[in-house]
């Protein structure tokens, strides 16, 4: 019974490891959705956390920017493992009573990227499951017949025009997040530095953007100043009811005075009935009078609440359309990066392709075998796949004929398929005993 025991445990390390190793890990370019959730147990009732749910893109950093958390490094983690470390931090930072659930999921993967002898390189969406020939077909296929050489070069003229404009959009790009950054901070006004140097801003697109948080900044301006005149009328207003209630509270109060005497003096017989009924209706009155503008006092407090609300709004809302923007600005960043390096990448294998006869037809008219490399991020170098190989999110695969060098095979015996394998298996093993 013992040994069932044992066994039944070593299993379930085993299957726990092999979960966990294929787990996904995010990067860079991933597009995910969150969705939060805080569960009431006094009132069995569950709340939408609508400002920090929505979509979100993985910043070129590894970071995501979310409101009230402000940057989350994220890279290398997993969705579950985000939903937590979310629910964690805002317990942490806002003391919150209420459990909170959050829930993360991969809505786009960041692309593979196809080069070499394929009819059209580059970056293409990834989609789980996606084999070496399938990233291969979404390319348009092997190269075939003599036109390579004219289509090689048709790649370098795109590629070197789109690398152009992509690094005429990344100067553009680091100036408006540098503003964003700026204007995020409270600063008047964006300063030249070496980073935005580096990466070739010059002073005529920092003026630009300069101009821009000028404007934004003016019309902010406008609008609390607007609700500051506003607030200010309404003081004045609400000073002069409370002046005016003092002054019939006054006269109320004398007029019940001369009420009671006049009704003595009645009661007496010295003096007639009708001027009793006149200080009535004048009681009467005074009180209408009072009513009316204590309701109108309730109103100008009213409006001076919305007033403040409505100041609050518009701060709250510039700021959260701000974060909104910067992040948006980050994910293109990371995404001009990619196709910077995909460009680049063709450019390079035009520049080795185009010497070597421009098809993947041998020279005796058979069809060569291909051979598939495959390079991952945080992996020494690349590997041999087959055509079954399963890609993931951000791989590069070079296709090319056997006997012609890989450009980036560097055998890596710790990343390829077999060798993961091999160590999930030692894994399981070393557990099990």
């Amino acid at each position: 019974m013992l040994k069932f025991i044992l066994s039944v445990a070593a299993a379930f390390l085993s299957l726990a490891g092999v979960i966990q190793a294929n787990a996904y890990d995010l990067g860079a370019q991933d597009k995910i959705r969150i969705r939060i959730v805080e569960w009431t147990a006094s009132r069995a009732k569950a709340t939408n956390w609508d400002m920090l749910g929505g979509e979100y893109v993985v910043g070129a950093d590894g970071n995501v920017v979310l409101p009230l958390l402000g940057p989350l490094p994220v890279a290398g983690i997993t969705p579950e493992r985000l939903a937590e470390r979310i629910g964690e931090e805002l317990e942490l930072r806002y003391g919150l009573q209420e459990s909170l659930s959050a829930a993360v999921e991969v809505i786009e993967y960041r692309p593979v990227f196809v080069l070499g002898g394929v009819a059209n390189p580059g970056a293409f969406p990834y989609r789980p499951g996606l084999t070496v020939l399938q990233a291969v077909s979404l390319a348009g296929g092997l190269y075939r017949g003599g036109e390579m050489a004219l289509q090689l070069q048709r790649d370098a003229i795109t590629s070197g025009g789109d690398l152009q404009m992509l690094r005429l959009q990344r100067v553009r790009l680091l100036a408006r997040e540098a503003r964003l950054r700026t204007e995020l901070a409270g600063e008047p006004k964006v300063e030249m530095t070496d980073t935005l140097a580096a990466g070739g801003v010059d002073e005529n697109v920092l003026a630009d953007e300069n101009a821009l948080l000028d404007a934004r900044s003016q019309s902010l301006t406008s609008q609390t100043e607007a609700i500051s005149r506003l607030q200010q009328l309404l003081e004045g207003e609400l000073d002069a009811i409370q002046r005016k209630i003092g002054s019939e509270n006054r006269l109320l109060q004398l007029s019940r005075e001369e009420l009671q005497s006049v009704g003595g003096l009645v009661d007496r017989g010295l003096a007639v009935s009708s001027r009793q009924r006149e200080m009535v209706r004048i009681v009467a009155e005074t009180e209408s009078r009072l009513i009316d503008l204590q309701t109108l006092e309730l109103r100008a407090r009213q409006e001076m609440s919305r007033a403040q609300r409505d100041l609050l709004q518009i701060q709250t809302q510039h700021h959260a359309d701000i974060v909104r923007e910067l992040q948006d600005t980050q994910a293109q960043l990371s995404e001009n990066a990619v196709r910077q390096t995909t460009s680049a990448n063709v450019l390079d294998q035009v520049a080795n392709i185009a010497p070597a006869a421009g098809s993947l037809v041998a020279d005796t008219g058979e069809a060569p075998s291909i051979a598939y490399t495959v390079l991952r991020v945080g992996c020494s170098g690349g590997w041999s796949a087959s055509a079954e190989t399963e890609l993931q999110p951000g791989d590069t695969l070079q296709v090319s004929r056997e006997d012609s060098p890989s450009m980036l095979i560097s055998r890596s015996g710790g990343c390829s398929p077999t060798a993961q394998a091999a160590a999930k298996e030692e894994s399981a093993e070393t557990r099990t005993n």
